[in-house]
């Protein structure tokens, strides 16, 4: 199928750049070579200007057989820190880090996978439908490029990303949605020691909101999680604001409702209780998607990950992609395992044999 020693000389490439997140100019212009050798004209959307970032997001149309259904191929540009001076080596049968930084597996392999299949494709003269590539920007950290992308510019109602955890052949089915939560509770100074009962304690006030919150797993496809939380001035004056950073994630739209608006009813009472008062944001960063295994989009996926003599693995997970952007979007999307392990770490690895599946997969799911 693919060209195996072409692969890994582009992936060893594409993991050399430097494209840390909201940094990835670099990565960006280098795709866009690559896209424009295979005959595509690819155009950056204004993501990078409304975020402050180096590049917005490439999107790219492969002319193809226009009796077929046109497809997404999807992959991101970014990767987290500490991603500056990567270097990959091949250590036995898997590529790691040199050094004392992540590999940048996540996501470079699924943005060599695509290349190389596409490139495969052309050389081959294989019919294959119109294909939009989309690379997109800022993913780590809250799918910030995709959230913005210029869907508009898009034709195609299916599409699979290439960023997952699990091996070759793993299909996320179902992933949550997530409401980010911004709360302030403002108390009321006092002098700590000479007058306390003056004040309106918000520390107090927090922290018994936090043992009355459902934080941690509430079941098995709902999560909620207090992670930041400031305040205080002086340990004199009885504090007079605290602020929470929060989230809460769900497969059931439902249960992600109802998790958002007893967080609000017990932020409330309880501030009310002590004469406090609390301010409460939620933002829904994205929606959750479920598809079954008869879908024409899984059932595509399943025939090309078998032609590889691959099994099919179907997994729900707790973590959100740009598969729930594009969902959200009215593009039917499935995120797909890439064969890394230890990602957003120094140790993160992939094997070849992974890497190679994972182009090979891109191949079937564009020509079959």
């Amino acid at each position: 199928m693919t060209n195996k020693e072409r692969l890994k000389k582009l992936f060893f490439e594409l993991v050399e750049i430097d494209s840390e997140s909201s940094k990835e100019g670099k990565m960006a212009e280098r795709l866009k070579k690559e896209l424009s050798d295979l005959g595509g004209e690819p155009y950056e959307d204004s993501a990078g200007e409304k975020m402050g970032t180096e590049a917005g997001n490439i999107i790219c149309k492969i002319d193809g057989d226009n009796d077929k259904e046109p497809i997404i191929l999807s992959a991101h540009m970014d990767t987290v820190k500490p991603g500056i001076g990567k270097k990959a080596v091949l250590d036995g049968d898997v590529i790691r880090s040199e050094g004392d930084t992540v590999l940048g597996a996540d996501d470079a392999a699924g943005l060599a996978a695509i290349l190389e299949a596409l490139r495969t494709a052309k050389e081959q003269g294989v019919s294959h439908p119109p294909i939009e590539v989309v690379f997109t920007a800022y993913e780590e950290g809250g799918l910030n490029g995709s959230r913005r992308l210029e869907f508009d510019k898009l034709t195609a109602k299916k599409g699979y990303i290439l960023d997952s955890s699990g091996k070759v052949g793993t299909m996320i089915v179902e992933a949550p949605g997530q409401e980010k939560y911004d709360i302030k509770i403002k108390g009321k100074p006092a002098h700590a020691g000479l007058s306390p009962e003056d004040g309106v304690d918000a520390v107090k006030v927090a922290g018994e909101i936090i043992t009355k919150l459902k934080i941690g797993r509430i079941d098995e496809e709902t999560t909620s999680n207090i992670g930041i939380i400031n305040g205080g001035e002086a340990t004199n004056v009885v504090c007079p604001l605290v602020e929470m950073k929060g989230e809460a994630r769900s497969r059931d739209e439902q249960k992600l409702s109802e998790i958002t608006q007893e967080f609000k009813k017990i932020c409330n009472e309880v501030a009310d209780s002590y004469g406090a008062t609390v301010e409460f944001e939620d933002n829904r960063l994205y929606s959750s998607y479920k598809l079954d295994k008869e879908d024409d989009l899984v059932s595509h996926c399943t025939e090309a990950v078998k032609k590889l003599e691959l099994e099919p693995a179907y997994k729900a997970t707790g973590g959100g992609s740009d598969a729930n952007i594009f969902n959200s979007n009215g593009i039917k999307t499935m995120n797909l395992g890439m064969g890394y392990q230890k990602v957003h770490t120094t140790d993160e690895f992939i094997p070849v044999k992974e890497l190679e599946n994972v182009a090979d997969l891109a191949y079937n799911l564009i020509t079959l």
